[in-house]
């Protein structure tokens, strides 16, 4: 009975291991039978010339499966509806695999390098304030390192959107030629100041305080007051021995003026 009942837990924990196996599996073949069943509804569109309903159908199929062959019916699709920069890369992707068969890499070779002189170029230009400014083109995000710069284009009608913080700051329209450049410009509103930078403006500025007044140097009023109280000095002094000279002497024998003979 032990033994019988060890092997009926291995069982069941065999089974339990391979269930998510065996369901991995099936939901597998599941996705590759849905793949194969919307390839065939492409290639039934491209044959009707529905190439966006056919587009539609290869994408949904290499959601599920990666296939050479999707992405190479898928180029086809694309190339009619005019998205030749997405069709280049594919074709080049299949170029670069290795595991792509001969025949396929052969005939992406020949594909991309007949539509590729048909792309154009934009180049998007920007002025004003670029801070907070997202860019799209045709509804898709447009890095800034693709602005001021020709990057490839496919040909036709292009959109190109400024917004900031939800709000379209700048539209504008442009047509590509095939085979040629096209440039487009957004000029982008000033931003308007903030309440406090409002508010910062509307209050007058300080006069600026005047210099104080410069001290003039006193060593040469000094000099002039010395000078003239040695002046007045000098002058007292010739004075004082002018009247000595005039003051009579008196004596014993009379009166006798300074410089007289005897």
């Amino acid at each position: 009975m032990a033994i019988r009942a060890l092997k009926m837990t291995l069982v069941l924990a065999a089974a339990a291991l391979l269930a998510p196996r065996a369901e991995a599996q099936a939901t597998g073949a599941e996705e590759t039978a849905a793949a194969r069943a919307l390839f065939r509804d492409g290639n039934r569109m491209l044959r009707q010339e529905r190439w966006a309903e056919a587009a539609d159908r290869f994408e949904r199929a290499l959601q599920l499966r990666q296939s050479p062959q999707i992405v190479y019916n898928l180029t086809t699709a694309l190339i009619e509806i005019g998205q030749l920069v997405r069709a280049t890369e594919l074709l080049r992707s299949l170029e670069n695999d290795e595991s792509t068969p001969n025949r396929v890499q052969r005939a992406a070779v020949e594909r991309r390098e007949a539509i590729e002189p048909r792309i154009g170029e934009l180049t998007v230009r920007v002025t004003g304030d670029r801070d907070g400014v997202g860019l799209e083109l045709d509804g898709e995000p447009l890095a800034w390192a693709m602005v001021d710069v020709a990057v490839p284009a496919d040909p036709g009608e292009h959109r190109v959107i400024a917004l900031r913080d939800g709000e379209t700051l700048a539209d504008e329209a442009v047509r590509v030629p095939e085979s040629d450049r096209a440039e487009v410009t957004l000029q982008l509103p000033v931003v308007p100041p903030t309440p406090t930078e409002t508010a910062n403006a509307a209050e007058p500025e300080p006069e600026p305080m005047p210099p104080p007044p410069e001290r003039k140097s006193r060593w040469w009023i000094g000099l002039i007051v010395g000078v003239a109280a040695v002046g007045v000095a000098v002058g007292l002094g010739v004075g004082l021995t002018r009247e000595r000279d005039a003051e009579p002497i008196q004596g014993t024998g009379g009166v006798l003026e300074i410089g007289s003979g005897s």
